[in-house]
């Protein structure tokens, strides 16, 4: 991957399966699949997306809202690739790729 990065190809599509293993994984980590709404680690959940993606989202609208686990997947990761194409814009597809695969 390293050589590949080096030689200009794009690793989009890398970042975005990792962006979802890593987006899920967290969520299990902090608001564990069959766990009861109330029972999740929202502030633990709000720290350690902000800690891995940069992310700043409202996690707590989640519960209150009543949105299952699958749609606050999908929801979340969705939310956390847009930070990723945010942060791209504003350092560039060359150094936003580099820097995700260094904090990865």
């Amino acid at each position: 991957m390293r050589r590949q990065i080096l030689e200009g190809e794009s690793q989009a599509e890398t970042i975005a399966e990792w962006i979802e293993e890593l987006t899920a994984a967290t969520l299990d980590a902090y608001a564990a699949r069959g766990a009861h709404p109330e029972d999740w680690d929202l502030a633990g959940l709000t720290e350690a997306l902000h800690r891995q993606f940069d992310y700043e989202g409202r996690v707590g609208a989640v519960r209150r809202g009543g949105l299952p686990r699958s749609a606050s997947t999908s929801w979340r990761t969705a939310a956390v690739k847009a930070r990723f194409a945010e942060r791209e814009g504003e350092l560039g597809p060359d150094l936003s790729t580099r820097s995700s695969v260094t904090r990865c």
